[in-house]
């Protein structure tokens, strides 16, 4: 587990698969350096259901890149472990969201069937991003 690892390891998030702990890039351990000069997530696995929320978040965004997605850096340990750019998730309005299913044609039909909502936006390089779609796109053959 990171938080036994890494002491001052700040956890943001948790779900049902993952726990998300932020690291700034001064904080970067050194097994993780690829990508030390940018602040990031790394959402950990909690279960079997863990290692493959990160597995096919790292396809999505590897294959498709859409500006709609927040960038995932790297994946380690076949999935333990998933790093993504770090988006600010405070203060996210409401036109935000709705500017993710209303910009990108190609998803929203899926909004129906999703986790896009609030918690699962942020802001990367002053865009709206989802910041957590592991499953979101599985359906629409873009994996």
């Amino acid at each position: 587990m990171l938080s036994e690892k890494w002491e001052g390891l700040r956890r943001i998030g948790s779900g049902s698969t993952r726990t998300v702990y932020e690291i700034t890039s001064s904080d970067v351990p050194l097994e993780f350096y690829s990508w030390v000069e940018e602040d990031v997530v790394i959402k950990e696995a909690k279960r079997d259901s863990g290692y493959e929320a990160n597995k096919l978040e790292y396809k999505v965004w590897e294959k498709n890149k859409f500006d709609f997605l927040c960038p995932v850096l790297d994946i380690i340990n076949n999935g333990e472990f998933v790093i993504m750019s770090k988006a600010n998730t405070n203060n996210v309005k409401d036109c935000q969201v709705e500017n993710i299913l209303n910009k990108y044609g190609k998803i929203r039909e899926i909004s129906v069937h999703s986790d896009i909502r609030m918690k699962n936006v942020g802001i990367y390089n002053d865009r709206p991003v989802l910041v957590d779609y592991p499953f979101l796109l599985k359906n629409y053959r873009l994996y």
